[in-house]
């Protein structure tokens, strides 16, 4: 069964990390290096939300940041407090949530941020997020701008 969450907490993804096939870093925490470090260790693929002005330079910055090795704090096998070395993570991707009131679901958005990602030499994957400002906070919209998306 394929599970996915929004990891919040760096050490629950420690003893988590084994049952969850996607996750994502929100906005708030994408430019917190704590989970740039986490995601650089995760075996699944993990999108990094844009900011929550909307744009995607700490996306990008993110996940340049996790396809890189890192030390961090953490969980050991052992369930007890260790230093860990990650490998880096190749699988990350962007999310696309919107941002204070913006919408980036649009053919345009997608695009500019396909380019921005290819520029910056990171995987231009992309996944739109339904919910957040994208849908300006009403949840009666979100499977009105997936069909958006999927048109």
């Amino acid at each position: 069964l394929p599970l996915a969450t929004e990891a919040l907490s760096p050490f629950a993804m420690d003893y988590l990390g084994d049952l969850i096939s996607w996750t994502a870093i929100g906005a708030r925490t994408t430019e917190s290096q704590v989970h740039r470090e986490m995601v650089s260790g995760l075996p699944m693929p993990t999108g990094f939300k844009n900011g929550t002005d909307g744009s995607i330079g700490v996306a990008i910055n993110a996940m340049k940041s996790a396809a890189h090795p890192h030390h961090r704090f953490g969980v050991g096998s052992t369930g007890a407090p260790a230093m860990i070395t990650t490998e880096g993570n190749p699988d990350t991707h962007l999310v696309l949530r919107g941002g204070r009131g913006i919408t980036n679901y649009d053919e345009e958005s997608i695009r500019e941020a396909v380019n921005a990602l290819s520029c910056a030499g990171v995987s231009a994957s992309v996944m739109v997020d339904c919910s957040h400002d994208n849908a300006q906070k009403q949840s009666a919209r979100q499977l009105e701008i997936a069909r958006e998306v999927m048109a």
